[in-house]
């Protein structure tokens, strides 16, 4: 999947995918090349203010359950240092496409992530390098096979 990407893919990756449980998320926040600013977007574009409504995972709705584990995998990552740096900045009070993912969130959590540097139009490099639904041509390939395969098989 993103394995051989370029931190910037993954950064794009993070921001232009669709969250709704398709393995990629808790694949990327698991994965020990997670950079610091992927693992912001990841972590706010996996809206933290709803998953904070619930004080364990047993009282989530069982179809958000894997949400609420990645915030929390994403809160240990973030606070535990163990993550890359690339350069890339996320900065969830505005991002680039002007949204302020923190008027959505509870606890302050958001105050210990914001970070210097340069921000990247997600959406505009993605478009430029020929991206399909948020990811890279060849992760895009290996889904859309794999929904192929899966609809063949009923």
């Amino acid at each position: 999947m993103l394995d051989d990407a370029d931190p910037i893919e993954w950064f794009v990756t993070a921001q232009t995918m669709n969250h709704d449980g398709d393995g990629l998320v808790e694949w990327m926040a698991a994965h020990p090349r997670l950079d610091r600013a992927t693992a912001l977007a990841l972590y706010w574009h996996s809206q933290p203010g709803y998953h904070q409504a619930f004080a364990s995972e047993e009282e989530v709705p069982d179809v958000n359950r894997s949400g609420w584990r990645v915030i929390h995998w994403l809160q240990e990552r973030l606070t535990s240092g163990d993550l890359a740096d690339h350069g890339l900045v996320f900065d969830p009070t505005d991002d680039a496409a002007g949204h302020d993912w923190t008027s959505e969130a509870r606890n302050d959590a958001d105050a210990a992530w914001q970070l210097p540097g340069e921000e990247v139009d997600a959406d505009d490099w993605a478009a430029e390098h020929e991206w399909e639904d948020g990811m890279p041509p060849a992760v895009y390939e290996v889904l859309e096979e794999a929904f192929d395969n899966e609809d063949e098989e009923y």
